[in-house]
């Protein structure tokens, strides 16, 4: 007798932790009952799978790709089976409207003690379906799909792909600095994505529409943290800007605002626990992103900095921001820093552009900061 409402997932790189691995797959599953709630029914883990009873099928599927350490996931249907005749009836009666006048090929992943093999499944499915369809195993219209873990068989014939990575909470809290472009919430994302908790930081010139902007994507990506509720630090930088533009050299505002803002992020990193800073910078993506004129700004700030972009080009950030849907929101907005950020000098040294920020030391201590 079939059972409807499942979702097969799986996941790759939780699958080579060694000792630590249960470790993952609890923070994985955690995650999953948080981003589902009330729509998960059950949760049965086998080695390398997870099989979720939901509720609701379709919110599922919406869900389950922001929950970072799923690889891919597949509803299906679930079956006991006693022996290889119950199996190949059970899959024959499940398939058969599927491959309808279609060509079709059998997949069959096994695992635990038969006395068949999982070529058997293939071939003996294949064998009832082929009244209903014509195999092809190079180039199908439809793969059926059958998962065996000992007495239970899934069912299925859609593959959805997720993201990958490691389940937030994995790792420890960083402090990404944001703005309105594409490249600070990509970098966000990907720190995400390699399982850390992630709050923000954006330095505000003054303009409340760009605040209220960064907070939607902000928000967004809240979504992918779903046992984490992840802040927003907004830093009043109008005084911090007005210091620098009367009191540094026009060449080195973009390089000593990059300091003042990294100094006043280590000091929220501090206070909140976070152990690194992320960043959105690439390297020589823009003048002030040289690797002089970001180890100038650098100098002297004692938190790690994080920048996973630093070999990105444009066009593959902006790939990125599309594919996990930031792409809309970020290409209403454009980065603030461009004020400041006008024919900079390309190599400055470390000492000139800390001579440079003595200037506006105190300002910069004395910033206020809201929370959101």
């Amino acid at each position: 007798m079939s059972e409807s409402g499942y979702i097969l997932v799986r996941y790759s790189e939780i699958a080579l932790k060694g000792r630590n691995r249960f470790q993952f797959e609890r923070k994985l599953i955690e995650n999953i009952k948080a981003k589902l709630k009330n729509n998960l029914v059950d949760v049965i883990k086998y080695p390398g799978r997870i099989v979720l009873r939901v509720r609701n099928e379709n919110l599922a599927i919406k869900e389950l790709p922001k929950v970072f350490g799923i690889k891919s996931f597949s509803p299906c249907v679930k079956y006991k089976f006693s022996d290889l005749k119950s199996l190949i009836d059970s899959g024959t009666s499940f398939f058969k409207e599927v491959v309808k006048n279609k060509t079709f090929k059998v997949d069959c992943t096994r695992v635990g003690s038969h006395d068949f093999t999982s070529y058997d499944v293939c071939r003996l499915i294949g064998e009832k379906l082929s009244k209903y369809g014509k195999v092809d195993v190079k180039n199908p219209e439809v793969t059926c799909y059958v998962e065996i873990r000992n007495k239970d068989c899934y069912l299925f014939t859609e593959i959805y792909e997720a993201f990958g990575g490691l389940p937030v909470g994995s790792e420890g809290k960083v402090l990404a600095m944001i703005s309105g472009g594409f490249d600070s919430p990509v970098a966000a994302w990907l720190a995400m994505k390699r399982g850390c908790l992630v709050d923000f930081l954006f330095a505000d010139f003054g303009r409340e529409e760009l605040v209220d902007h960064v907070r939607k994507i902000v928000e967004h990506l809240r979504a992918f943290s779903p046992t984490y509720e992840c802040k927003l630090f907004v830093v009043d930088f109008r005084e911090i800007i007005d210091s620098i533009k009367s009191e540094v050299d026009r060449k080195l505002w973009i390089t000593v605002f990059k300091k003042a803002l990294y100094t006043v992020a280590e000091g929220v990193a501090e206070k909140i626990g976070a152990i690194g800073l992320v960043t959105g910078e690439s390297l020589g993506q823009k003048a002030s992103q040289t690797l002089e004129n970001l180890r100038a700004a650098s100098y002297g700030i004692k938190t790690l900095i994080y920048r996973p972009l630093f070999g990105f080009d444009k066009d593959e950030i902006i790939r990125l921001s599309r594919k996990v849907g930031l792409y809309e929101l970020c290409a209403k907005t454009p980065e603030q820093s461009q004020e400041i950020g006008k024919n900079p000098k390309t190599k400055c040294d470390p000492e000139e552009i800390e001579e440079a920020f003595k200037k506006i030391g105190k300002v910069v201590k004395k910033a206020k900061i809201t929370v959101y």
